[in-house]
């Protein structure tokens, strides 16, 4: 089984994605980030890869990331699940601006 590369154009920057759980590991190298794609967007499947970007860091640069988990919702939804690590400037950045976002008050 091979990997397949995907890119969600229209999920990740036509449509902001519901971020539903965020955690950074204690070490602070590790982030989990959980998302909601939207009914009728493409399916993912564990080990699929899905480029993402980040509109507050670099709103044209997209990275590949393995989906760590993928669960369909009811509706047609599905959560999918993504584990970042802290390599670079780009994913140090995402790192920030989850920290920010869990900081205040969000998942």
């Amino acid at each position: 089984v091979g990997w397949k590369l995907r890119r969600l154009l229209t999920q990740l920057c036509g449509r902001p994605l519901k971020l539903t759980f965020a955690k950074i590991s204690t070490e602070g190298s590790l982030l989990r980030l959980q998302v909601e794609f939207p009914p009728n967007s493409k399916q993912c499947s564990t080990g699929d890869a899905v480029y993402l970007c980040s509109r507050s860091v670099k709103p044209k640069e997209w990275h590949p990331f393995t989906v760590c988990a993928a669960k369909n919702l009811p509706g047609g939804a599905q959560s999918v699940t993504f584990c970042i690590t802290k390599v670079g400037i780009w994913t140090g950045a995402v790192h920030e601006a989850v920290a920010r976002h869990i900081t205040n008050g969000s998942p």
